[in-house]
């Protein structure tokens, strides 16, 4: 295993993610990509949008953010990381990624949404899972009982 890449989007699965990571990548002594796929909010697509200047800065700031949540787990373990960000469907881009970058591993946080949830929106880890052309390991968030 030489390269594993991490999805944020800031969630506590996310950072799990980023935890399961870290350690494998500590291992194998892989290297590691954080990545963060920025979707506009499907409420600026409903005509409730604010100028093109605001939403990319709003962007910018969900992005770094995202990033921001799981680069602790990672640099806890003295781990070396890239981050990159791309516009898209987060599941599509995900996907494409790993196959131009060659990533051996995606580890993805599930956010556990409800079967509503997941019925209305899908699942972006049920997509990288069925569609990813590498191995993936779905972390869930740990539980507040530890």
């Amino acid at each position: 295993m030489r390269h594993i890449l991490v999805p944020t989007d800031g969630s506590e699965g996310a950072i799990e993610a980023a935890r399961l990571a870290a350690d494998l990548a500590e291992r194998y002594d892989a290297k590691v990509t954080v990545l963060h796929a920025s979707q506009i909010p499907s409420s600026f697509m409903l005509g409730v949008a604010p100028p093109v200047a605001e939403i990319s800065e709003f962007l910018e700031v969900v992005a770094k953010e995202s990033v921001d949540k799981v680069r602790p787990a990672l640099e806890e373990k003295g781990i070396e990381y890239t981050a990159e960000v791309r516009n898209g469907s987060p599941a599509t881009v995900i996907v494409d990624f790993a196959a131009e970058a060659g990533v051996d591993l995606i580890v993805i946080g599930h956010r556990g949404l409800s079967g509503f949830e997941r019925f209305l929106l899908g699942s972006v880890s049920g997509k990288v899972v069925n569609h990813a052309p590498c191995a993936v390991l779905v972390a869930a968030p740990r539980s507040t009982d530890d």
